[in-house]
């Protein structure tokens, strides 16, 4: 299975960004806040799966409003956001098609 994951980086409003977190992936906020202080990865999500995709694309935009710093990575490469939004659009016209 591929997944797509991401690390966020960001020194202020890490609070209101363990909220925004916690809804997404249901782990403690004690957790997230841990992992966004050690650079580990946030969160992450099958590369297949369009909804949750969109979900991860919504959540880092939110996260960036922020100022969180996000890198994004699918496999050993990362990638940018306008990658991930454009995975999003490419399978949105795949589905249209069917």
């Amino acid at each position: 299975m591929s997944v797509i994951y991401s690390k966020v980086k960001m020194s202020n409003n890490i609070f209101e960004a363990c909220k925004l977190v916690r809804n997404f992936i249901g782990i403690p906020i004690g957790e997230i806040k841990n992992r966004i202080q050690k650079g580990e990865v946030l969160l992450e999500c099958n590369y297949l799966d369009l909804e949750e995709l969109i979900k991860m694309r919504t959540l880092l935009e939110s996260l960036e409003t922020l100022g969180a710093q996000i890198y994004l990575y699918e496999g050993d490469y990362e990638v940018s956001m306008e990658f991930l939004s454009n995975t999003i659009e490419s399978y949105k016209g795949i589905a249209e098609d069917r």
